[in-house]
């Protein structure tokens, strides 16, 4: 009887240590790239890596007056792994995106839907 007891506390005591086994660290963005500015959803073309222009005149046209301080922001358009253990995002990331004044456009690498 005595050592019923000490394994159930020896037990109790390891689930007390270990509450987070098989659960994925998370850590929470403090501030989201989504509570400010000027936002507008693209699509691109549906089954193709590479690399996009987006035109001056086009974000003109979209309500930005300044395109030198427009971003580029996404996952791009392949799915999101389902696993529930690997490290998740919790904000839209940004997305390298090279501003060519020469050209007035902006160049960046979108991913399409399929990977």
């Amino acid at each position: 009887m005595h050592m019923h007891k000490l394994s159930f506390s020896i037990l109790s005591l390891l689930l007390v240590l270990v509450p987070n086994v098989g659960r994925a660290a998370h850590t929470w963005a403090e501030h989201s790239a989504l509570s400010e500015g000027t936002w507008v959803k693209i699509s691109l073309d549906e089954g193709k890596d590479g690399i996009y222009a987006i035109t001056y005149s086009q974000l003109r046209n979209w309500g930005f007056s300044d395109p030198s301080r427009v971003g580029v922001y996404g996952y791009g358009g392949h799915t999101l792994g389902e696993a529930f253990s690997s490290q998740h995002i919790d904000d839209v990331p940004e997305v390298a995106a090279v501003h060519d004044d020469a050209n007035q456009r902006i160049l960046f690498y979108g991913r399409g839907l399929i990977e």
